[in-house]
């Protein structure tokens, strides 16, 4: 029999087509996905224990947990798909969120993203001392970018870098804002390693296409877009954001 040996005990002789027949035929009836039964199907001999054997998957134990994270991993495809609101409004759903740092940290994002900043930055900080203290100082870099804030969003974001140095998204940023600032080479640094890291690549491809046109490097920059597939409007819409910094680069040293 290919039946486990739990089922044989319980003198269980039907055949696998007339066991899933019959599992088709209760989720219709009971408007339970198909699918659904046959997890339980398989997963049944798990609840049958000899009365002598502790049970180490209660749920008391794991479930709980198990629903958390699959529900903050809901939230987080929300937030990669833009739905912000859908993800508040899921983060909203559980008071137990309230003291969890993962799920502060998604309330934060999802509170920048949706014109809040105020409300973000508070719960960024919070955040700055514990596991999400990266993530929270690369959230609290971008506020100070945002605000137009370059040596504040630096200083937030080379202490994310510190304390994550493998999160390619920070390199990014970091490598961002030091372009801004015109400091050509370390931007250069950190856009190559957040590319070679994987995180976010095709950002961290355009970044580095706009820092070899922001620093005169044109055929450098065209190379890179025929290599990585970045279409002529795109580069030419990257070489107006590249006119834009040099410029701001000359009125900065004019103030000066």
């Amino acid at each position: 029999s290919s039946f486990p040996p739990c089922w044989r005990s319980l003198a269980l002789r039907v055949s696998y087509p007339s066991l899933m027949r019959w599992g088709a035929l209760e989720a219709v009836r009971m408007h339970i996905s198909p699918v659904l039964i046959l997890a339980l199907l398989i997963t049944g001999c798990a609840h049958i224990q000899k009365p002598d054997t502790p049970d180490v998957n209660t749920s008391e134990g794991l479930a709980p947990q198990q629903a958390r994270k699959l529900h903050l991993g809901l939230v987080k495809q929300m937030l990669e798909k833009g739905l912000y609101y859908a993800a508040l409004a899921h983060l909203d759903s559980s008071p137990n969120y309230s003291r969890d740092p993962e799920a502060q940290w998604l309330r934060a994002e999802a509170l920048r993203h949706t014109d809040r900043p105020d409300e973000a930055r508070t719960l960024y900080l919070t955040l700055t001392d514990g596991p999400m203290a990266a993530r929270a100082e690369r959230g609290l870099g971008l506020l100070a970018a945002r605000k137009g804030e370059v040596e504040l969003a630096r200083s937030h974001l080379e202490q994310a870098r510190r304390l994550d140095p493998t999160d390619g998204r920070i390199y990014n940023d970091l490598g961002y804002v030091l372009l801004i600032q015109g400091d050509i080479k370390p931007a250069r640094r950190q856009l190559a390693t957040a590319m070679e890291l994987g995180f976010d690549r095709q950002r961290s491809i355009r970044n580095l296409v706009l820092l070899f046109l922001a620093s005169g490097d044109r055929m450098a920059a065209e190379h890179l877009a025929v290599r990585e597939g970045i279409d002529p409007n795109e580069l030419e819409s990257l070489s107006i954001q590249a006119d834009s910094i040099r410029h701001a680069w000359s009125t900065a040293v004019n103030k000066s």
